[in-house]
């Protein structure tokens, strides 16, 4: 209830998101209570609605790819079977490009669990 809501968003999008989630330690779930929830998505929104996905090896690249294209394809059916659930999609949602194994950053809420997919 007192914790500093920018801190902990911005904390959990990097634990989420660093290495394209592709990290044994990345976070997978987030608690937050009811009556936290909306402040703390927005948060996650204001922190990660200008990361850049692209190549890692340029500088200003926040979210590189994803090791391969069956990891992006299984991100794709995650996103696609929790929208068809009933989630609403905050940001991204889909492909950064079409040839490429990027995924733009998907916050999404299903019902009250809120899924944060580090897909890119």
């Amino acid at each position: 209830e007192d914790a500093d809501m920018a801190v902990a968003a911005r904390t959990v999008a990097e634990s989420c998101y660093g290495n394209s989630g592709q990290d044994c330690k990345a976070g997978e779930r987030v608690l937050v209570l009811n009556e936290a929830y909306d402040e703390f998505v927005q948060q996650i929104e204001a922190n990660t609605r200008d990361w850049r996905v692209g190549d890692p090896l340029k500088p200003d690249t926040r979210i590189g790819p994803l090791v391969e294209e069956s990891i992006a394809s299984d991100a794709d059916r995650l996103v696609s079977d929790a929208v068809e659930r009933g989630a609403k999609v905050r940001t991204g949602g889909g492909r950064a490009t079409e040839r490429q194994v990027f995924r733009q950053i998907c916050n999404i809420r299903l019902q009250s669990l809120s899924i944060s997919l580090p897909t890119c």
